[in-house]
């Protein structure tokens, strides 16, 4: 049954003392019957229904949010995991150049191997790192692709730098809008009306519909008296079985 509408008509058949013989079919016919609800509560289920409808919007928005939210904070990760990298490679290419450096040094006497072995360790120490942040780079991208629902998005890069035009936080104007507009303060007060308006309709539960019924029935009996009669005095004496179909006559005729 559709919310807020009278619940649909019942058409029906109705049969009573149907037989065969010679008292032909009994009673037949039709009847019609619709429910009348009562007491507001159609008006209620309305409301109760709306109050889910808009709960169930409530709750998309909040998974919609919830989603974009998530690529968000996956597109900086993957942002910083790449400028982590590009950083680490740079610092190692110095560190190459340094160790470079340092050899050619040593080789004219002007740095002793103690230099030349620190050099050589820093730079093995960076090799380390820059691997440790490929695969980060790679498992960030990894999640950026599920969150955006493209498993199969080949390994890449984004856009942008994360220190760029880095707005200047104002708590109090960014703390407004989020307890005005905010997805579970928005979520719990559609719960609330929802249990309100069911509430209301679970009070008026007691009180009882009316329902209407109205038809048409006939009466498909057969009115042959003499069969009647000779039904009636199958196992009387003839003399009896006379004066009784005579009185059935006389009183058949007199309907």
């Amino acid at each position: 049954m559709q919310a807020g509408l009278y619940p649909n008509p019942t058409l029906g058949y109705r049969g009573d003392e149907i037989r065969g013989g010679s008292y032909g079919g009994g009673e037949q016919g039709f009847f019609v019957q619709q429910p009348i609800i009562l007491g507001g509560k159609l008006g209620l289920d309305r409301k109760v229904r709306g109050a889910e409808e808009k709960q169930r919007e409530v709750e998309a928005d909040v998974q919609r949010q919830r989603v974009e939210n998530d690529v968000r904070m996956a597109y900086y990760r993957v942002l910083a995991a790449q400028e982590r990298l590009a950083l680490k490679r740079n610092i190692l290419a110095i560190l190459q150049s340094t160790v470079r450096i340092v050899g050619q040094l040593g080789r004219v006497g002007q740095a002793d191997e103690t230099e030349i072995l620190e050099a050589e360790a820093e730079q093995q120490r960076m090799e380390i790192a820059v691997g440790i942040a490929e695969r980060m780079s790679r498992r960030e991208w990894t999640v950026l692709a599920s969150v955006v629902g493209v498993p199969s998005l080949p390994a890449g890069g984004v856009a942008g730098r994360i220190d760029a035009d880095l707005p200047t936080p104002d708590q109090d104007r960014l703390l407004a809008p989020l307890l005005a507009e905010s997805p579970a303060i928005r979520s719990a007060q559609a719960n609330v009306e929802r249990a309100e308006a069911s509430l209301h309709r679970a009070k008026r539960e007691p009180i009882p519909d009316l329902i209407v019924q109205g038809g048409l029935q006939q009466n498909l009996e057969s009115l042959d008296v003499s069969q009647i009669a000779k039904s009636a005095c199958r196992d009387l004496p003839k003399s009896v079985c006379s004066y009784i179909y005579g009185i059935a006559i006389r009183d058949c005729d007199r309907s």
